[in-house]
């Protein structure tokens, strides 16, 4: 699978062997600024978006539920890298650099 994220605010979930779109996530008001998946050792395939409306989403893809919803940043959020122990770490334009434990 890969991902696709636009300015109207909607996450893609392709299949790269036929180019068949799987789901459309809805969640960001605004356009969508970065995208990262978790790694692959995890038992469930998460992909994490962030968007211009200072959001990011945790998205299960097997299912295409919004897992969670993280907020704190005050300007839009360039960066997503998932780390050790499940963290998750967000750098925006305010600055400002985050980590949340998923």
């Amino acid at each position: 699978m890969i991902a696709s994220g636009g300015m109207d605010g909607l996450v893609m979930v392709w299949d790269m062997k036929d180019g068949s779109r799987l789901s459309n996530l809805k969640g960001h008001t605004k356009w969508v600024t970065s995208l990262v998946w978790s790694p692959i050792h995890n038992q469930n395939q998460y992909l994490c978006s962030a968007g211009k409306d200072l959001t990011i989403r945790v998205w299960n893809v097997s299912n295409g539920t919004s897992h969670k919803v993280l907020s704190g940043h005050k300007s839009c959020i360039t960066k997503l890298l998932w780390g050790g122990d499940n963290r998750l770490y967000s750098g925006s334009e305010d600055k400002s650099n985050h980590h949340s434990i998923l």
